[in-house]
């Protein structure tokens, strides 16, 4: 039935419009699925479908916020920044490989075994358990303060929001991801006086586009790796002087 209706369809489309005309919507719908492929390419995104991991097109770690956050951060120089994340996986696999030391928070006993096997010198991750007390407070005992820190975990994003502005340099930066989800602790880290900026877009594994939000010291003057910005990944390497 589905056939019949169909042929009909396309035999009326054929009385209507030109044959030209389809021809040419044809091709630019053709045309735009390969520019849409080479894109996803040049992101390593079929890598990460395939793998069910944040990797990029070399298969290297990717922290799982969105590509226009981890373009940015990726940009930085900060090979003598020191790292707090609440959550664990790959983002600490990419801040190690880049970062002096990076600390992870995890409360997965099954994941925090996982990631322990493969972990650089420069990483440090402390197991806790799924209270408040242990989640939350542990920065308290860790006791310095951070460049970065990256609130990403299962648990208390609001209550991490809250006490990690207490550990965070002059200069440094807070990553809050899926911060259109958790707008209340985005609201929190607003009002503490930093400055917001949102990241919108797609990433690694997710068939869906979010947010990941950084908020930045008043005083935040990160070096670049190089002189920004650079060409876009997918993008056309043109240039206009």
């Amino acid at each position: 039935m589905k056939n019949k209706i169909y042929i009909l369809l396309l035999y009326f489309v054929r009385k209507i419009v030109p044959m030209s005309m389809i021809q040419r919507i044809l091709n630019n719908y053709l045309q735009a699925n390969n520019n849409i492929s080479e894109i996803l390419s040049a992101y390593g995104y079929a890598n990460t479908i395939e793998k069910q991991v944040p990797v990029d097109k070399l298969n290297q770690p990717l922290p799982w916020l969105t590509y226009p956050a981890i373009h940015f951060i990726s940009q930085l120089n900060l090979k003598d920044k020191d790292v707090l994340e609440w959550g664990s996986g790959y983002s600490s696999k990419y801040f190690a490989s880049r970062c002096k030391n990076v600390i992870s928070i995890e409360n997965n006993k099954d994941w925090f075994d996982n990631i322990s096997k493969d972990k650089s010198s420069n990483q440090t991750i402390i197991l806790v358990e799924n209270t408040k007390e242990s989640y939350v407070d542990v920065v308290a005992k860790i006791n310095k303060k951070f460049d970065i820190i990256v609130i990403d975990g299962q648990l208390f994003r609001k209550e991490c929001a809250v006490i990690s502005k207490n550990y965070l340099k002059e200069g440094g930066m807070i990553i809050l991801d899926n911060s259109d989800w958790f707008k209340s602790a985005a609201k929190v880290l607003y009002e503490s006086d930093l400055i917001q900026v949102d990241f919108h877009g797609f990433g690694p594994i997710n068939n869906y586009t979010w947010v990941t939000s950084i908020f930045f010291h008043r005083k935040f003057r990160m070096e670049y790796l190089e002189y920004q910005p650079n060409y876009a990944i997918g993008g056309l390497y043109h240039l206009i002087e």
